[in-house]
């Protein structure tokens, strides 16, 4: 039988909750890293992707997911330049399959990808053990 306390620990660790993505670490009042941050806003995950930029910049994140697709501004966005901008935080980001990852970052990059069709993406930081 779990603890009162084991059952807090968890809840917190499911915890969800709405800030501004710059300001995740500081919502939480955490250096600790993040595990997953999954954006999912119903077409405008690359306009919030815009304003990861401190978040990402910190290196606190090990593993970003976000929608990609032909819908909002994704429609007249790349996204070459959003895995672009990604990788510059330390970060290689793929395809998500049921069962497979497909790498789409640097040189894995094929110009094909711009498909524009429902997707998942997961970035994930390269000097994470």
């Amino acid at each position: 039988q779990p603890t009162r306390e084991a059952n807090m620990k968890q809840k917190t660790r499911n915890a969800k909750s709405t800030v501004p993505l710059n300001s995740v670490p500081k919502a939480h009042n955490t250096d600790r890293m993040i595990d997953i941050l999954h954006i999912d806003t119903e077409g405008n995950d690359c306009e919030v992707l815009k304003t990861a930029t401190e978040t990402l910049k910190a290196q606190r994140v090990r593993a970003l997911i976000f929608e990609y697709h032909r819908l909002g501004p994704w429609g007249s966005t790349k996204l070459k330049d959003v895995v672009e901008s990604i990788a510059q935080h330390n970060m290689e980001c793929f395809f998500m399959g049921q069962n497979r990852l497909w790498p789409i970052s640097g040189k894995c990059w094929d110009p094909q990808y711009e498909f524009h069709e429902w997707s998942n993406v997961m970035c994930i930081l390269r000097s994470d053990p």
